[in-house]
């Protein structure tokens, strides 16, 4: 087995899932730019040395120390797929694949708690060239018993496949509300023509299933209106924080984040699905920024009222916050006002009907400045002003 690539610097310690530079850096060192782009890897030479198609590092494989493990896929020149994986220990195992779509696919490898809590599992996602509607397979990897063994995949029309239908490239790995795994969402054609549905895969019983989900998944739909999402939607994530129903619809709000801090770290974003049609009904909006804070209430009128806060944050520095007003009637949803705080230097906080505001801790500035004062606690970098209602 070859040695796998040296890992690079990441910016984002302790996460498995890497910046989009961190990847482009890693591409360009080996030559495999065009997997990076979304473009279809060129056809595998018989003979030619393996080709290194997406790596990663920093994970938790085995359950072994920290997250020091790594893991790699390469193309090969007979057309066949491998990942390789060195642990923390030193022990390097492999896994072969040997369909030749995956080596004229675009793939991408991420990491979950997808089985256990004990340790990450392996997730490669191949986005299949020569379909005319958007087909993928997604595979599942473990380190089991000193092997890295496949636990599942989808994929269409293949007999090893988990559950049949035509996969599509729409998928996201999110947590469960109680914290404790990972699932995966992945959308599935429909055969006849309708309405395309969202599928969850998750591990229940000694096995995963895949079964189908009764409602939107609201908080994917709404990341994928993020500006950012062609770009870098396999390092993007987002939490669904409220949903309601209304005449043929439902509101959603999410905390989206960016995959690069650029593009926010903690964004809210609010929509209406219309149910019919399945699209949106009306803008989706956007309150960028790294800590979205938010709070609802229902008016005498029976209206649903979101109040959004949110701000941007860079090495332990907090910027003031911007902010909007949102009503939800039953089948419209407006924004009602917007403003921002960075005249006034004030922090918002939302609450029922109005705004906590905190001014600026002067000694905060002071102190995070002042290298005399290295190794002392920071205080509070905001304090306490007074109360803003909306009227």
């Amino acid at each position: 087995m070859r040695a796998l690539p040296e890992p690079l610097p990441s910016s984002r310690s302790g996460s498995a899932r890497r910046t989009a530079s961190l990847v482009l850096s890693l591409l360009l060192a080996c030559g495999a730019l065009a997997s990076c782009r979304g473009e279809t890897p060129s056809a595998p030479v018989k003979g030619e040395a393996p080709r290194l198609v997406f790596s990663l590092h920093r994970l938790d494989l085995d359950g072994v120390g920290s997250i020091d493990d790594r893991a790699a896929v390469f193309i090969r020149g007979d057309a066949s797929t491998t990942v390789e994986v060195r642990l923390g220990t030193g022990e390097e195992l492999s896994w072969t694949y040997d369909h030749p779509d995956l080596a004229f696919s675009r793939q991408i490898l991420t990491s979950a708690y997808l089985s256990t809590k004990d340790h990450q599992a392996l997730l490669l996602q191949a986005a299949l060239s020569h379909s005319d509607h958007d087909a993928a397979q997604y595979i599942i990897l473990e380190v089991e018993n000193g092997r890295l063994t496949e636990q599942g995949r989808l994929a269409e029309d293949d007999p090893a496949s988990l559950a049949p239908g035509q996969f599509t490239t729409q998928s996201q790995v999110t947590r469960l509300p109680d914290g404790s795994m990972q699932v995966l969402r992945v959308l599935l054609k429909d055969p006849d023509g309708q309405a395309d549905r969202w599928h969850l895969l998750a591990w229940e019983d000694g096995a995963f299933t895949l079964t189908p989900q009764p409602v939107p998944d609201l908080a994917y739909l709404l990341m994928r209106e993020h500006h950012n999402f062609p770009y870098d939607a396999p390092y993007m994530s987002s939490q669904l924080l409220l949903s309601r129903e209304g005449d043929g619809c439902v509101l959603g709000l999410a905390l989206v984040e960016g995959g690069t801090h650029s593009a926010g770290m903690g964004n809210l974003m609010v929509g209406l699905w219309d149910l019919e049609p399945q699209q949106w009904r009306g803008q989706v909006h956007l309150l960028g920024g790294d800590n979205g804070l938010w709070s609802s209430w229902t008016a005498e009128d029976g209206a649903l009222h979101i109040l959004c806060a949110n701000t941007s944050a860079y090495s332990g520095w907090e910027g003031p916050s911007n902010a909007a007003h949102y009503r939800f009637d039953g089948s419209t949803l407006e924004e009602l006002a917007s403003w921002d705080y960075y005249d006034e230097d004030y922090k918002a906080v939302p609450r029922e009907g109005g705004l906590d505001l905190y001014s600026f801790n002067p000694q905060y500035e002071f102190q995070f400045h002042n290298p005399d004062y290295s190794g002392v606690p920071l205080p509070s970098q905001w304090v306490y002003s007074h109360f803003q209602t909306l009227a």
